[in-house]
C-alpha cells in the first residue's frame, strides 16, 4: 500500500481503512541504550543534533514490498540551519531474532549569504535568529530491500539535553506483513488530500473529522461502514 503522506498536526490523516489489527508485544523498555552511538552523524560542515519532537509511523498496513515511512516533526535552532537527510540505522537485537531501527536527526549550519556572521547583524535578517519547525519523511529502505516481515520498533531521541548520545528515549512499534504479490498495492485506496478538525470541540458531542480526497475513478464510492479509526499510543 501507499500511505497518505499529508498529515495534520494531530496526525488524524493516518486513518487505516479495513486493516486487520496485529497483536504486539513490546520487548524493550523506554530509554533503550544503543551500541551504535553516532554512526549516522554526517561528517560534512558544522553539524548539530536536533530533538525529534514527534515521530510517527503507521502501525499496520505496510507489507514487505512497501516503502515504509517514519514521519518526523522537529525544530531547527534558527533559520540558518537546515535539516540533513540521514538514514535510520538497523540493528539486530543481541541473542534475539528481532530487528530494531534507531533514528537521530541532524542539522547543518548555513554560513553564507544572509546567514554569514556579518549579514546576521543587519536588522532585516533578525528573523533568521528564530527557531524553525520542520517535517520530514524517513524511508526505512532496509525493510523493502530485505523483504522483511514481522514486528518492528523504531527508537528516536526527543530529549537530547538530558540523555547521553547512546540513549534513545522514545519508541514507535509497527508491523510488516509478507507481500503476497509483486505489485505495490494489493488493495485499491482513495487518496486523502486533506483532513480538517475544528480547533475547538465540545466534549459532549462526537468529534467530527472531515476528509477530502480523490476516488480512483467515477465508478467507485466510499463505503462508510468500512471506515475504521484506531488509537495507537498517543496517535
Amino acid at each position: 500500500m501507499k500511505p497518505n503522506k499529508k498529515f495534520s498536526n494531530i496526525y488524524l490523516s493516518f486513518l487505516a481503512i479495513g486493516l486487520s489489527a496485529l497483536s504486539l508485544t513490546n520487548t524493550f523498555a523506554q530509554g533503550f541504550r544503543s551500541q551504535g552511538g553516532e554512526k549516522n552523524k554526517p561528517s560534512q560542515g558544522e553539524i548539530v543534533e536536533v530533538a525529534v519532537q514527534h515521530g510517527f509511523i503507521q502501525k499496520d498496513g505496510y507489507d514487505s514490498n512497501d516503502d515504509v515511512i517514519f514521519f518526523v516533526d522537529s525544530v531547527l535552532p534558527d533559520g540558518c540551519h537546515k535539516p540533513i537527510d540521514t538514514p535510520a540505522l538497523m540493528e539486530k537485537v543481541p541473542d534475539s531474532s528481532e530487528i530494531i531501527f534507531k533514528y537521530r536527526q541532524w542539522a547543518e549550519k548555513i554560513t553564507d549569504g544572509p546567514c554569514s556572521q556579518r549579514a546576521l547583524l543587519a536588522p532585516e535578517n533578525a528573523h533568521l535568529l528564530a527557531q524553525r519547525p520542520f517535517r520530514k519523511e524517513v524511508v526505512l529502505r532496509q525493510i523493502k530491500e530485505l523483504g522483511a516481515a514481522g514486528k518492528f520498533q523504531i527508537y528516536f531521541r526527543s530529549d537530547i539535553k538530558k540523555q547521553t548520545p547512546e540513549t534513545f528515549d522514545k519508541v514507535r512499534s509497527f508491523n510488516i506483513t509478507l507481500a503476497t504479490q509483486t505489485t505495490i498495492d494489493e488493495l485499491l485506496y482513495a487518496q486523502v488530500s486533506s483532513v480538517y478538525v475544528a480547533d475547538e470541540h465540545d466534549t459532549r458531542n462526537p468529534l467530527e473529522i472531515v476528509l477530502t480526497g480523490i476516488l480512483p475513478n467515477p465508478c467507485y464510492d466510499i463505503n462508510e461502514k468500512d471506515l475504521e479509526i484506531k488509537l495507537h499510543e498517543d496517535v
